[in-house]
């Protein structure tokens, strides 16, 4: 079976982020998961950008009105918010936001591991 082509939403977004450098889309789920090398930050569905946040980058978004990805009616990741439209069509800005997201991500990352156990 022949691969579905890539939305123009898609290649549009990674356009915009080929300033950052080894940006990979993967398919996944009926969307596209967004990595930075190995850092897998953002999550575009529907024709929508979704960005990796922290308790502190979240504000950005809830102050413009985005809300978290939701990939069923009543189940969503609260830790991806949707990028505004106007940011993902301002390249710089949106790099701006692409690299805090991946911030965000390598911190919870670390979190995660410091939280687990040491074996004796």
């Amino acid at each position: 079976m022949a691969k579905k082509p890539k939305s123009a939403f898609v290649e549009f977004v990674e356009d915009q982020l080929s300033a950052m450098g080894s940006i990979v889309v993967k398919r996944m789920f009926g969307g596209h998961g967004v990595y930075h090398g190995e850092v897998f930050f953002a999550v575009i569905d529907e024709e929508r950008l979704y960005f990796k946040v922290d308790a502190e980058s979240v504000r950005y978004y809830e102050e413009r009105g985005m809300g978290c990805f939701m990939y069923a009616k009543d189940k969503g990741l609260t830790s991806y918010f949707e990028v505004p439209l106007g940011d993902v069509e301002d390249a710089a800005m949106l790099v701006k936001l692409a690299k805090r997201a991946v911030e965000a991500q390598v911190k919870a990352k670390a979190g995660r591991k410091s939280r687990r156990p040491t074996r004796q």
